[in-house]
């Protein structure tokens, strides 16, 4: 102290003293600055300066486990705490210090344990004759687990989270749901309004402002998308029975708003829905508890969803490219484990579509305006083409052994030997001109293809009434990347084609390879039987995933094998949405 310009003395060196609420020892080295519970590093100190760092270990987690009641959903250990700043002025005698104020460090388990009640696509036993803590401890050391079931002293990992309704085999089951790096600005709150229940859903963050976090609710409209924000009187107005410490829903103002994606500061300008009777102690129970109930609105802590995975290989000249061959067909089939059809959201161009699928890769456009609307593609389709140019079907197989020479009038009407051909009951039939007169033929079969010289026109194949076809996404690309190599034989047995006509659709591009003459344009495969292939259950890969839900990876068999980074072969792998990120089985 030199006059009145006085200065305060900075201490020499730090240490600190706390206790926790719970049963593990804290222990503090004085010489290094670590603080420690059970042996785990709970926070630093320069013990030279005084600069206090809290970084808590992951392996704290075992303490929390092993020192927590198994029912708090999120596990915390506090720490009450006093820091020591002592000066060694001589040192022979005893230093003076000064103290600090009372400090309150709260260590939170970074993932939150959340009871959810919801259908899943099934459950694997982990193990037998266990509790609560152990059953929790594994799935809390498996990366792909996310809810877990403790029945009867059992531990069953869920097999993935379940949106196919009645049809899910594990239906209304209460387990236990992992949520990791849980926190305010990390992790979706889910309010269920019984009142209004447009209002409930799940709120993620996605912005901050000066109040604190921002949160969102997607709806299928502007209406009802919603943010869940602080209240503050200036920016909402006055509402009743609104203070500075509760929760309001705003409705989004797309030309109004301000979101700056870059600091992630939004600015809400939209129209004030209601005030929740949540306030900050609620909002701090939800962090530390899991859930919240006021006013009859239950709040609790859910995990955040997925958008869709990521499926795009580095190309060599350091590009991303979609896992896809030339032809376009997705080297990866990502499938939903829920359901027992294979391939959920992967399409083969040979593969029939439903409705839904729309006019979507690899579905084409013209496939897509073939199937009559409100059909989901089961339907008897009309006539349809298998060659044009100079064959036809052997002459054994004429219906009465005739062949009608047409007049000028019936060459004039186009539909004459289709109409000739119902009333047979024709399997096939033929039209063209032979030596300058029309001929109309009717088959009731058409095993081989038959060369006739001179002649020139188009055969067609009439499908049964008694059974329902479907239309192939894209028949071109099918016969490009299946039809032909099942032609060839040079495809596994359970890869080739079946389609309506294919051996006659075979015979045409075979004499396609050797040269075409005779041959003007031949059909492919269009045209599939219903009862031959599964295809109502495919849909495209929904845009969002809720936590929990899993996917089916593995390789298009008909060209690749899955391998591993370790040795071996596995046909198969599981994605799963962990709180927004896709973690694989490891």
């Amino acid at each position: 102290i030199l006059g009145e310009n006085r200065e305060l003395l900075a201490p020499g060196r730090f240490s600190a003293s706390c206790t926790s609420d719970v049963s593990a020892q804290f222990a503090f080295d004085a010489q290094t600055g670590i603080g420690t519970i059970d042996g785990h590093l709970a926070f630093t100190l320069d013990v030279a300066v005084g600069t206090l760092h809290v970084t808590p270990t992951q392996a704290l987690e075992k303490t929390l486990d092993d020192s927590i009641d198994d029912d708090v959903q999120r596990k915390t250990i506090t720490l009450s705490c006093r820091f020591y700043g002592y000066y060694d002025e001589q040192p022979k005698l005893k230093s003076r210090y000064a103290t600090s104020p009372k400090i309150t460090m709260e260590l939170r388990d970074n993932s939150c344990w959340v009871q959810r009640t919801a259908d899943f696509a099934g459950r694997t036993n982990q193990a037998s004759g266990v509790d609560l803590k152990a059953c929790r401890k594994a799935c809390r050391e498996s990366a792909a687990c996310t809810d877990f079931l403790l029945e009867s002293g059992v531990c069953y990992f869920m097999n993935g989270l379940c949106t196919k309704g009645e049809s899910c085999p594990e239906r209304g089951l209460t387990v236990r749901t992992k949520i990791p790096n849980c926190g305010e600005r990390s992790t979706c709150i889910a309010i269920v309004d019984p009142t209004q229940m447009w209002i409930s859903g799940d709120y993620c963050p996605t912005g901050e402002n000066s109040d604190g976090p921002v949160y969102l609710k997607e709806g299928r409209t502007i209406p009802e998308t919603l943010y869940l924000a602080k209240y503050n009187s200036q920016r909402d107005g006055l509402i009743s029975g609104c203070t500075a410490n509760r929760f309001v829903l705003k409705r989004t103002a797309p030309d109004k708003d301000f979101d700056d994606p870059e600091s992630s500061y939004i600015e809400l300008k939209g129209e004030s829905i209601k005030c929740l009777p949540l306030d900050q102690n609620s909002y701090r129970e939800i962090f530390t508890v899991g859930s919240a109930t006021s006013g009859g609105i239950r709040a609790e802590l859910t995990g955040l969803p997925c958008g869709a995975p990521n499926t795009t290989t580095m190309a060599n000249d350091g590009a991303e490219d979609q896992a896809e061959e030339q032809n376009g067909v997705s080297a990866l089939v990502l499938d939903d484990p829920a359901t027992s059809e294979p391939a959920d959201h992967w399409m083969h161009p040979c593969d029939c579509f439903p409705e839904r699928w729309g006019a979507n890769a690899p579905v084409t456009a013209e496939a897509f305006e073939v199937v009559p609307a409100g059909s989901n593609n089961m339907f008897s389709p009309a006539v349809f083409e298998v060659v044009v140019g100079e064959f036809v079907c052997p002459s054994e197989n004429l219906i009465d052994g005739l062949v009608i020479v047409m007049d000028a009038s019936e060459s004039r009407d186009t539909s004459f030997c289709e109409v000739m051909c119902k009333e047979k009951s024709c399997a096939f039939f033929w039209e063209g001109e032979v030596q300058s007169s029309m001929q109309c033929r009717l088959y009731n079969d058409c095993a081989t293809l038959v060369r006739e010289t001179g002649s020139k026109g188009t055969l067609r194949a009439v499908p049964t009434t008694d059974k329902r076809y479907c239309h192939v996404a894209d028949p071109e690309k099918c016969w490009a990347v299946t039809g032909r190599r099942s032609l060839l034989q040079a495809n596994r047995p359970e890869d080739r084609i079946k389609c309506a006509a294919v051996d006659l659709v075979a015979q045409c591009d075979h004499k396609l390879l050797m040269g075409g003459q005779g041959v003007e344009t031949c059909s492919r495969c269009v045209y599939r039987d219903v009862s031959s292939t599964q295809f109502l259950h495919k849909a495209r890969l929904p845009d969002l995933f809720a936590h929990g839900q899993k996917l089916g990876v593995s390789c298009w068999e008909e060209r690749y094998r899955a391998m591993t980074v370790n040795p071996g072969f596995t046909a198969s792998s599981h994605l799963t949405c962990m709180s927004g990120k896709w973690v694989d089985n490891s």
